[in-house]
């Protein structure tokens, strides 16, 4: 069901899916696992909630907010990162985003 926004302005789900494949894409080409995601909604697997809760606060200090999901939410050993992207994210926003994901993800290990 689309909303009346959506109907009114389909370029913004069309700029939105661009850019979650634009990042998926590239979050996949550093080597993190998506999850087979499709869309704006981006699961990264840490695997164990303490390397998700790592990569979480390596990326906000870096000016990337997402989230850590971790048991009970998910089932152990599957703690992920849950990053959300929107219509008004920019290129630049997505390029700075996989920036910061490689090098936490390198710090972390998780790359």
């Amino acid at each position: 069901q689309m909303c009346i926004r959506d109907r009114k302005e389909p370029e913004r789900r069309e700029r939105l899916l661009n850019n979650a494949k634009f990042l998926k894409e590239g979050l996949d080409n550093l080597g993190f696992e998506t999850m087979n995601s499709e869309t704006q909604i981006i699961p990264v697997l840490a695997g164990e909630a303490s390397l998700a809760c790592e990569m979480m606060d390596a990326l906000f200090e870096k000016g990337v907010f997402v989230l850590a999901i971790r048991p009970p939410t998910v089932p152990e050993g599957t703690a992920r990162l849950r990053v959300t992207l929107t219509s008004q994210h920019t290129r630049a926003d997505i390029s700075r985003i996989l920036d910061a994901f490689e090098k936490s993800g390198k710090e972390a290990g998780l790359i």
